[in-house]
């Protein structure tokens, strides 16, 4: 069993470590905008410059961190444009990996620093970025030291992207990145237009998130500006959801190119109403096993100890009961499934295999959500955290999702199952389930559902089924 789950484990890693390097450092890069770049600074600098130049706090703190911001786009786009180098190099990847990847990030890095240097040396009032009372020409590594993890990811990002480039530049690695499927050394392999459609269906759904959710945001934000009085939060909620759905949408039928029309007309298959019903009650099944421990517990120290003195517990204030609102989640589900399990998880499967497929749809998947899992404020410890959280819990939530959506050729109860997952984690629970109880939770539910419900690949009349590959 170990030695199969190892062999499994490297089959679905990158062939050379140049490729991890690579992917790593892209990461790493996409993600560093979202992270601290002196964030506990630029509050007090604001103060500072409103008191000195007698202008209103609330524009500068927009000025000052809305520059601060459009300093650092670059560096996103240098993180995007590293990934999009590792899936289609070209006739001259590191030529590419200079002009798209080094020269923007560096330029980012710098335009950031130099900002700060800059408003600092111009607000004198406020201590500067290295959080000592110095004077201004303090050591360089004090200033590096309290830049905050923003600066230090992007900048590790690009000593990773180099590392992974130094190798392709020795001959030891070559693009695009392949995984160690066989076990042996990467070779070079012809692909066809269906792969190459895959690869762009992939980047686009991690690298051009950000840009969706900004379209997505703008009618919100319009509406609380022309707005005579504040919104209503549920109505605002909603509209807010929807609209993301669409933005999203369109990003996916962008993503999936010419054959979106048929992929949308296979993804709305009338389920079986077991299927459904599995959709509904395995989430909130697996979130109540920790409430239940707990009354169970309760109950049984009640009945041992406050018999006929105190009431028993009562079940029902162990759980969280969700807003009616939270429904709202499932266009944004629905949209996601076709993206996941309608176009990409097939694909993958036919390729790689069962496993293999639903595990890297997981990935990419967990990609889709890096832009919104980092913010300010946010440890160095955190970010690393973060990281691996959100890809342990995604690729658990896959193989549930996937084994829901080739079992019912429809994208409808992984759609229903997602919208009660984000529901049942959107809801305070007065007894939440720790992290590492939630996880084997996820993972022994596909490992069951996958063990004595295999989906079925070889039946005659499920030929050309594009909900179903190879199972190897």
């Amino acid at each position: 069993m170990v030695k199969r789950f190892i062999a499994f484990v490297r089959s679905v890693l990158p062939a050379d470590r140049a490729f991890s390097l690579l992917l790593v450092g892209s990461a790493f890069l996409f993600v560093a905008p979202s992270l601290g770049w002196w964030h506990s600074w630029l509050g007090p600098l604001s103060e500072g410059a409103s008191a000195a130049w007698g202008s209103d706090y609330g524009t500068w703190v927009t000025l000052v961190y809305t520059c601060f911001a459009l300093t650092l786009v670059p560096i996103r786009v240098a993180g995007a444009a590293c990934f999009l180098v590792c899936l289609f190099p070209g006739i001259a990847p590191l030529r590419r990996l200079r002009r798209w990847v080094y020269f923007p990030a560096i330029f980012g890095v710098l335009a950031g620093s130099l900002f700060a240097v800059v408003l600092a040396h111009e607000v004198a009032l406020v201590p500067g970025p290295w959080k000592e009372d110095m004077p201004f020409g303090l050591p360089g590594f004090l200033f590096f030291w309290h830049a905050g993890p923003g600066l230090h990811f992007a900048i590790v990002g690009l000593i990773l992207v180099k590392f992974g480039a130094t190798r392709i530049e020795r001959g030891l690695a070559q693009l695009p990145i392949q995984l160690n499927v066989g076990g042996s050394a990467p070779q070079s392999v012809q692909e066809d237009d269906g792969d190459r459609e895959v690869k762009r269906f992939v980047w686009i759904m991690t690298a051009l998130v950000p840009v969706a959710s900004f379209i997505g945001d703008i009618p919100s934000v319009i509406l609380i500006i022309v707005a005579t009085s504040p919104p209503n939060i549920s109505w605002w909620l909603a509209l807010s959801h929807v609209e993301e759905a669409i933005a999203l949408l369109v990003l996916v039928v962008v993503a999936m190119g010419r054959s979106w029309r048929e992929m949308l007309r296979t993804c709305f298959r009338v389920p079986r109403p077991i299927t459904v019903a599995l959709a509904f009650v395995v989430p909130i099944a697996l979130g109540m096993v920790v409430p239940a421990a707990h009354y169970a517990y309760d109950r049984v120290h009640w009945a041992a100890f406050e018999w006929g003195r105190f009431s028993p517990p009562i079940f029902s204030t162990y759980i969280g009961f969700p807003r009616l609102a939270l429904l709202w989640f499932f266009p944004g589900a629905l949209v996601e499934e076709i993206a996941w399990r309608g176009y990409l998880q097939p694909r993958f499967i036919s390729r790689y295999g069962l496993y293999r497929g639903i595990f890297l749809v997981g990935i990419v998947w967990a990609a889709f959500h890096f832009p919104g899992d980092f913010l300010q404020g946010m440890s160095h410890a955190a970010v690393l955290s973060s990281f691996a959280r959100r890809l342990l819990t995604i690729i658990g939530y896959a193989f549930v999702l996937g084994w829901l959506a080739i079992r019912a050729r429809s994208v409808i109860p992984a759609a229903i199952c997602h919208t009660m997952l984000d529901i049942w984690l959107s809801t305070s629970q007065p007894f939440p389930t720790p992290l590492w109880i939630w996880l084997p939770l996820w993972g022994l539910a596909g490992s069951l559902l996958f063990r004595y419900w295999p989906p079925a690949f070889a039946r005659p009349a499920e030929a050309g089924d594009p909900w179903v590959g190879s199972s190897a």
